[in-house]
């Protein structure tokens, strides 16, 4: 029987940086260094015919909570539409502040559009 370990990959993976530490960013250097083999260093999910069969229930459950929070909540961002990094994945450049608040469903109701 053969094995393959997520996290033997990652933990032995050329790319540099600390394998024990959160350094979300050490993907991104080993892809701007154009690592050799730099697709199959990071693979979360797994690869190929032995791919995570909940992968697809994680993204959609994801998509779920993130649904609740736009629905439920009232919601500003205090800088305004920020710049967007692209590494490692898109992310705002300032954090993205927020002001948060419960929705006002009384508020909302009484509004005629």
């Amino acid at each position: 029987m053969i094995l393959f370990s997520i996290k033997g990959t990652h933990d032995l993976s050329t790319c540099p940086g600390d394998v024990d530490g959160f350094d979300p960013y050490r993907w991104q250097r080993m892809k701007e260094q154009d690592h050799e083999n730099a697709r199959l260093d990071f693979i979360p999910f797994c690869y190929g015919k032995r791919i995570c069969i909940g992968r697809m229930f994680a993204q959609d459950l994801i998509k779920v909570f993130l649904l609740e929070i736009v629905r439920n909540l009232d919601w500003e961002m205090i800088n305004g539409m920020p710049e967007i990094k692209s590494c490692p994945f898109p992310h705002p450049a300032d954090g993205l502040p927020l002001s948060v608040k419960d929705l006002d469903w009384q508020q909302l109701n009484s509004v005629n559009l």
